[in-house]
């Protein structure tokens, strides 16, 4: 079974069980049609039908034949995510070049900004920190007078 959402998943019968919150009951999958005649099922979060996230469910007969389904819903996205990438790899799916190249360029653009946003942060802490260890130690000076 694979699941297609943002966070796209190869599942096993034992995933569709809620969690033991709902006493290990199955979750409830719903069959939706569309006016032009599509049918899908969608999982809901919970047994009892709540928790809709409407996220597609696809049946598939074989491991093989679900990478094939992962690997299809992915290389047809404009950007893949980071789950896209995580669950790609952990099933050994192959992502097209063009958009693994943008993925892995954007998430060391972002981590690059992160830590630089962090390294400034940390640089204003520090001098937030001597201020007040002057400040402190005069204070403390005038105490022991």
């Amino acid at each position: 079974v694979v699941s297609l959402n943002c966070d796209p998943k190869i599942m096993e019968a034992s995933d569709f069980y809620s969690s033991s919150m709902c006493d290990n009951k199955i979750k409830l999958l719903s069959l939706l049609g569309s006016s032009n005649g599509d049918l899908s099922f969608r999982i809901n979060r919970y047994s009892d039908g709540s928790g809709f996230g409407g996220d597609e469910v696809i049946f598939t007969a074989s491991i093989d034949e679900a990478k094939e389904v992962l690997k299809t819903h992915i290389n047809a996205k404009e950007k893949i995510s980071s789950y896209d990438f995580k669950e790609a790899k952990k099933h050994n799916v192959d992502i097209k070049p063009d958009l693994l190249s943008e993925y892995i360029s954007r998430t060391i653009s972002e981590r690059e900004e992160s830590v630089s946003r962090r390294e400034k942060e940390v640089r204003s802490s520090r001098y937030e920190l001597e201020k007040e260890k002057v400040e402190f130690s005069s204070i403390l000076d005038s105490l022991k007078k």
